[in-house]
């Protein structure tokens, strides 16, 4: 048997790795993603008190879930700074998990059918930028059918925060193209800024336009790029339909789609006329 040929190939194949990676424009473009934009992406850290209640069902079962107390939970999750003053967009499932529900989950009980719902109350909230300063924050938006939460800082920043590029009018990224999904990771990695590449597949049709990609699933609050280095949007976890009588596999199903710039430009001035 002869294995040195093959060693040879692969020990070249190996050294040439680093220059086609280096010579690759997807890893290029990433490169520079992360090097204009990493500042622009912020840890959101709040304290949650989560309580069910009872929508519909037999007055009994409201009874106990009513006896029941609510519980304090922590979120932390990824936002984008779109103006240097201090506004942020984040998923607002991450921050209110109420809004998951829309109209209520509907459960089967030996009692009978009852439908759940959930109220979401926010006792704290903090935003955290690149360079480790923290800023207590509010929710200003809420917008459920986009999985959009506006956050604006209760104090001005030490001067300017650095923000994505916002640019109205980019058209909708073509189905199968790739695109940049940039998060920033937990505080035991350092919060360190990394990318992965996710597929577009389809635009889903109004009321709330929405990018429904594959691959590896966005994180909430992460920030999408196409492979021009365009900030495209938003990843979000949107209540999908009318807002009524989801079950649990509705929830289980529902993933992250990615709320385009146009939108987020909407609803900031709906908030902000």
């Amino acid at each position: 048997m002869h294995f040195r040929p093959i060693l040879t190939v692969t020990l070249l194949a190996f050294a040439c790795l680093p220059a086609l990676c280096a010579a690759s424009p997807p890893a290029a473009t990433a490169a520079g993603v992360i090097a204009k934009n990493q500042d622009a992406l912020v840890e959101i850290q709040a304290t949650l008190s989560v309580k069910p209640e009872l929508i519909d069902g037999p007055p009994g079962i409201g009874e106990m879930i009513n006896e029941q107390p609510a519980e304090e939970q922590p979120a932390n999750v990824n936002g984008v700074v779109i103006h240097s003053s201090g506004l942020v967009v984040a998923p607002l499932a991450a921050l209110d998990p109420g809004t998951m529900l829309g109209g209520g989950m509907e459960l089967e009980t030996p009692m009978g059918p009852i439908k759940l719902g959930m109220k979401t109350t926010i006792s704290s909230l903090k935003i955290i930028t690149a360079d480790g300063h923290e800023y207590p924050a509010q929710i200003i938006l809420r917008e459920p059918a986009a999985g959009l939460a506006l956050i604006q800082l209760s104090t001005p920043p030490e001067g300017s925060l650095p923000t994505v590029i916002l640019a109205p009018g980019l058209p909708a990224p073509s189905p199968f193209s790739q695109l940049f999904d940039l998060v920033r990771l937990e505080a035991d990695f350092g919060r360190a800024p990394t990318v992965r590449l996710i597929r577009m597949v389809q635009m889903t049709s109004p009321p709330v336009p929405l990018f429904d990609v594959t691959g590896p699933l966005p994180t909430p609050g992460s920030a999408v790029f196409d492979m021009s280095g365009r900030f495209l949007g938003l990843s979000v976890i949107p209540l999908r339909g009318e807002g009524g009588g989801s079950s649990i596999a509705d929830i289980a199903q529902t993933g992250p789609s990615v709320l385009p710039t146009s939108e987020i430009l909407r609803l900031c001035a709906k908030a902000m006329p």
